[in-house]
């Protein structure tokens, strides 16, 4: 008889000593999981594959032998290949697809290889368990340990009942949370279930197909994925709610009081789902639940990591390439199996990931990744009638249509932001090849602002909408600000130069800067529509404040009437950053804007000590070679308003020649 002594099921699956007290170990006391102690009768014993008698190891096994002898008797298998996803038509399937199976031998080979799916193949490498699926199962029960379900999942719900969602996945946030709060309630109050079986049931959920059909409606495709059919991806999103919700909401007693506490949690937090989609990806089962969560998910790196960071670039490239994997970039009301609410999802996956491209693409400098040239525009239609469903289909992507009584909400947004990146992708390509602008894209501008209803346009100040809630006051300041930027870039094309930004350019980036600032004071007031808070501020401040500081810089005279105005945002903008009131040291984007503020101070320090002899101008500023020398080193590209262009524009003479007694206020 062996001399060895059974560890209790928690001990035994967390991999850690147990000191084998009965009834309850010591481990399983301090821990209050006295009724999750449990001893197995035959703890030692294994089942051989070929039926044979049990047999106890003669040795002990690896950490990672260990795990690939899973307790579930039927593991998950890869397929012996790789899922290829969408095929287009210079693939050789589209080539083999024309050929014709009159003959019995093509036939009969032509319904083998129906046969041969994904999955259906019983040679290949098991998943569900090993490293990825143990660590995932210690992450998730250290979080819920520390975090309760059922807060986190009121944290959710007090989010949303202030009119804010996750703009991709908003029609099935609540499912999701919903879903989640109630099935890892069950399983957690559940003895025999640990936290690696519950990570098996999860994958094993993922690597089902989601079914659907003309007629299915979204209730029955969220049944799938929620309930006791819980997914990974359903975890996933719940948590980047979570995430989200920690993000907006500073002070969630249940949960954290500090702004340690809540940084505790989102770091948590933001680890389970980093795995949770690794895991989901390694199954090679890609679906619209997956890619709504990867949508989500990049979203969420651009928050935690900051807009500038290389792995908020690199998911939205993940996003991308999952678009097209799945077909997306095609026609997709093609589809005539593809019940109506998927079909406008996937719109709006395709809408959201394209403006995102865009935007991204300006700000950071690179190339886009999504072009028309290669996939279908297509975007989320105008509801005409919410209570019968229908929608009003558009027909060419010049002439929108749009319902005169459309609500503000995420489908509006998303509608008007592909649409302004449609546009911006042209200016894109003008930039790129160096050619002038096409007025027609400056009357396109015009009509497509004009077309919107009237409730959506913001024409004077934020300030003066007293009757809107905090998302369509946000709605409204989006809508003017993604306006203003394609206005802005249309003119750009047209400078000579940077350092020679004409009156119209000044006129739009002065629009841009107040209508920043003045969401800054009304930030209190303010709901996540579709873009974050401090994105508006660097892609729509930051480079109207360069365009107005260098036209101040180059020529001061022909801007004097506007000093007044200005001198009030530039300070506002300043203070604002430098006190912290809207983002600490330790946030990803501090570095970005603080650099901007700085170089912002030292103008108005100099300009408003007349430092500078503001009556004549020119010799200081315009006839100097220094300076001409300096404007030379601007970059002319418009995205390059940012750490480079700030850096160079603090080291213009007028900015780097500062009174001694200036700096040391500095």
């Amino acid at each position: 008889m062996s001399s060895r002594k059974a560890a209790c099921d928690p001990c035994r699956q967390a991999k850690v000593a147990c000191d084998h007290g009965q009834p309850v170990c010591r481990r399983c006391q301090r821990r209050n999981k006295a009724s999750h102690c449990v001893y197995r009768v035959s703890p030692f014993r294994r089942v051989r594959i070929d039926g044979g008698p049990a047999e106890e190891p003669s040795e002990p096994r690896s950490l990672l032998q260990r795990e690939e002898r899973s307790e579930n008797a039927t593991p998950l298998r890869r397929s012996r290949y790789p899922n290829p996803g969408h095929l287009g038509s210079s693939s050789h399937v589209a080539l083999f697809d024309q050929i014709s199976y009159d003959s019995p031998t093509a036939a009969n080979a032509s319904s083998r290889a129906d046969l041969a799916g994904p999955g259906q193949d019983d040679v290949g490498e098991s998943i569900g368990s090993g490293i990825a699926c143990t660590d995932l199962a210690q992450k998730l029960e250290g979080f819920l340990d520390q975090f309760r379900i059922a807060s986190l999942a009121d944290l959710v719900k007090f989010w949303l009942a202030k009119g804010v969602n996750l703009a991709l996945a908003e029609p099935i946030v609540l499912q999701c949370t919903e879903g989640a709060e109630q099935f890892l309630a069950i399983r957690r109050s559940t003895g025999s279930n640990t936290y690696s079986s519950l990570v098996q049931d999860l994958l094993k959920s993922s690597a089902k197909p989601l079914v659907f059909g003309k007629t299915s409606t979204l209730s029955d495709y969220t049944h799938q994925f929620c309930g006791e059919n819980m997914r990974l991806e359903t975890l996933g999103i719940f948590l980047i709610a979570v995430i989200r919700a920690s993000i907006d909401i500073p002070f969630f007693p249940p949960l954290y009081a500090t702004e340690a506490e809540r940084h505790h949690l989102r770091q948590l937090g933001t680890a389970i789902i980093s795995c949770t989609l690794e895991l989901c990806l390694s199954l090679d089962c890609l679906n619209d639940l997956q890619l709504i969560f990867q949508y989500e998910h990049w979203i969420l790196m651009s928050y935690v990591y900051g807009d500038q960071s290389y792995g908020a670039w690199r998911k939205l490239g993940d996003v991308i390439a999952s678009i097209y994997a799945l077909g997306y970039h095609e026609n997709i009301e093609a589809r005539s199996n593809t019940p109506p609410f998927l079909t406008e999802l996937r719109k709006t996956v395709f809408a959201r990931a394209y403006s995102g491209d865009k935007n991204v693409a300006i700000f950071l400098g690179r190339p886009p990744r999504m072009s028309t040239k290669f996939a279908y525009f297509q975007i989320p239609s105008a509801r005409a009638n919410p209570e019968s469903g229908e929608f009003l289909q558009d027909r060419e992507v010049r002439v929108q249509a749009w319902d005169p009584a459309c609500e503000m909400n995420y489908r509006a947004e998303t509608r008007w932001s592909a649409l302004c990146a449609f546009i911006k992708e042209d200016i894109l390509e003008l930039l790129y090849s160096g050619r002038r602008n096409d007025p027609a894209k400056i009357r396109r501008t015009d009509e497509q602002w004009q077309a919107l209803p009237a409730h959506f346009r913001l024409e004077g100040k934020l300030n003066d909408c007293i009757t809107t809630s905090p998302f369509e006051r946000d709605f409204l300041l989006s809508t003017r600000l993604n306006h203003l930027q394609v206005k802005f870039l249309l003119q750009f094309v047209l400078l000579d130069s940077l350092a020679q930004p004409d009156e119209v350019i000044v006129t739009i980036t002065q629009q841009m800067l107040s209508l920043v600032v003045e969401g800054i004071l009304l930030r209190d007031q303010l709901a996540n529509s579709g873009t974050g808070f401090i994105w508006k501020i660097v892609h729509y401040g930051l480079p109207a404040a360069g365009i107005i500081l260098l036209a101040m810089l180059k020529q001061p005279d022909r801007l004097r009437w506007r000093r007044g105005r200005v001198w009030q945002d530039f300070t506002i903008l300043v203070a604002e950053v430098q006190m912290g009131s809207f983002i600490r040291e330790w946030e990803p984007d501090y570095a970005l804007l603080s650099k901007a503020t700085q170089t912002i101070q030292r103008f108005l320090d100099i300009s408003q000590n007349d430092d500078i002899d503001t009556s004549d101008p020119a010799p200081a500023l315009e006839e100097t070679s220094s300076s001409d020398d300096w404007f030379s080193l601007l970059n002319p590209d418009p995205w390059h308003l940012e750490m480079n262009f700030w850096s160079n524009l603090g080291e213009h003479s007028f900015l780097s020649n500062m009174d001694p007694a200036l700096q040391a206020m500095q």
